[in-house]
């Protein structure tokens, strides 16, 4: 989709409600049938729709003690979970470091997470983790459980060689 600027306002040149708050957008009638598709009005307009209600965010809480991910639902104080349809629209956005923080940091790795909280109060760098993540202990698990082995390798940044990592399950 290309946007073209036609032309560029002051705050007080541009149009106004009658109770004083800014216009958010502004359509020819004459630009939709050959410019637009009712699909685009339609999300421009309803984007903001009931956004009030649905605003909702946790700096810190509870996390599930099987899984360590954080728990669902505003009934539990709980924030929201971050699901594949969410880390696709973020990818879109091409937003690498803050999903690398939702789905590493600050979701189910128990030692990043105590990490994260205590750097950003001192003003430090966050540190890598180093070890697996809960997410990946339960999968080993259930893997183990099945009677599979999982072998997996990491590969190092500064020389980018591959060495074998056994994880030490407790």
């Amino acid at each position: 989709m290309e946007i073209k600027v036609s032309k560029i306002l002051s705050r007080h040149d541009m149009p106004y409600l009658q109770d004083r708050r800014p216009v958010d957008m502004v359509f020819n009638a004459l630009g939709v049938p050959s410019r637009m598709d009712v699909r685009q009005i339609l999300e421009c307009s309803l984007g903001l729709a009931g956004i009030d209600d649905k605003i909702h965010g946790r700096p810190s809480g509870h996390y599930a003690l099987v899984t360590q991910q954080p728990l669902k639902g505003r009934a539990k104080q709980a924030g929201q979970r971050v699901g594949e349809m969410e880390v696709w629209a973020l990818e879109e956005f091409v937003v690498a470091h803050i999903l690398q923080e939702m789905l590493t940091y600050k979701s189910d790795h128990i030692k990043a997470r105590q990490e994260v909280l205590g750097t950003t109060i001192i003003g430090g760098t966050i540190p890598k983790p180093v070890d697996a993540s809960e997410s990946f202990r339960f999968l080993i698990h259930e893997l183990r459980s099945l009677a599979l082995e999982l072998n997996h390798f990491l590969v190092s940044e500064k020389d980018f060689k591959i060495q074998r990592k056994e994880f030490q399950l407790d």
